[in-house]
């Protein structure tokens, strides 16, 4: 795993929940049974659907976070290109008044 880098103060976290999601894809059968049978009261077709539910909310979970984490790169070099923008234009009003 690499360091959270400070400027992506949520990159820590998203490294925590891939994992945690790979380690839930992860899951066989055999594992799916013992926690069946640990869960009393409840059919274990019923556990499982619970399981898979809950599975795909947190992948879905995962893909939001990297989406807004997009967007927000996006917004950032969309800000950086702006104020590039207004540099050039005063170095060439700058440029310009030096001519006159």
């Amino acid at each position: 795993m690499q360091a959270a880098d400070p400027q992506n103060p949520s990159q820590a976290l998203n490294e925590s929940f891939t994992q945690l999601m790979e380690q839930i894809d992860g899951l066989d059968d055999s594992l799916f049974q013992v926690i069946e049978q640990s869960i009393p009261g409840v059919p274990g077709s019923s556990k499982r659907s619970t399981l898979q539910i809950q599975r795909a909310h947190l992948k879905l979970w995962e893909v939001e976070q990297r989406n807004r984490e997009s967007e927000l790169r996006h917004s950032r070099a969309l800000l950086e290109s702006k104020q590039l923008q207004m540099k050039i234009e005063e170095a060439l009003i700058a440029s310009l008044e030096q001519k006159q």
